[in-house]
């Protein structure tokens, strides 16, 4: 499967989504919740692409429905930053100045979870901020760059989206691609050598 995710970013900020702790597509059985895979952690906005639609489609409802319609992709280029395959998957990491809040803002919690599950993939939208890296030391791991990341996440959320929220970089995330990408991404951001 190809798979294509997106960071929306300016030369002082970017947005990301993170991950809800249940995942809402899978029916609850037993009184059990399910999990989401990485739930807690930082993600980017994206998906699976089918085969009769573009990247760009893809990215533009993704970008709206795990923004819970706050974000919307604008015409303009999409800037491939980091690539991979794992388990025959293909994921292709892409950023963009193209994009705009809307005036939707992120819902109540009572709201949120009256949301068709597409809208409830995540719990915030998070933003990090030149300040959330000032700290890093001279070279930094990519746990470094993870727990400035995870430091910043909930910034201005709702509480019951920050107790769904890790604290620190756990294994799933940095056995995920999104680590590695997320790592790729904010050191080329950090250093200007993004478009």
């Amino acid at each position: 499967m190809r798979k294509c995710y997106a960071v929306l970013y300016s030369d002082d900020e970017f947005a990301f989504p993170v991950k809800q702790e249940f995942d809402p597509y899978i029916q609850q059985e037993e009184d059990r919740d399910v999990h989401s895979f990485c739930w807690g952690c930082p993600q980017f906005f994206g998906g699976t692409l089918d085969d009769d639609e573009t990247i760009v489609e893809r990215l533009r409802d993704e970008i709206s429905e795990e923004s819970a319609l706050s974000f919307t992709l604008l015409p303009g280029p999409l800037t491939l930053f980091y690539d991979a395959r794992h388990e025959g998957n293909t994921y292709e990491f892409f950023c963009t100045r193209a994009w705009k809040p809307t005036d939707i803002n992120w819902p109540s919690e009572a709201s949120w979870r009256l949301l068709p599950a597409r809208y409830r993939e995540m719990c915030w939208v998070g933003g990090a901020n030149r300040t959330a890296f000032a700290q890093l030391p001279v070279r930094p791991t990519q746990w470094d760059i993870l727990q400035a990341l995870i430091d910043a996440m909930p910034q201005n959320a709702p509480q019951w989206a920050i107790d769904q929220m890790v604290t620190y970089p756990v294994e799933r995330l940095a056995a995920s691609q999104s680590a590695d990408a997320f790592d790729e991404f904010v050191r080329r951001w950090l250093a200007n050598e993004l478009p």
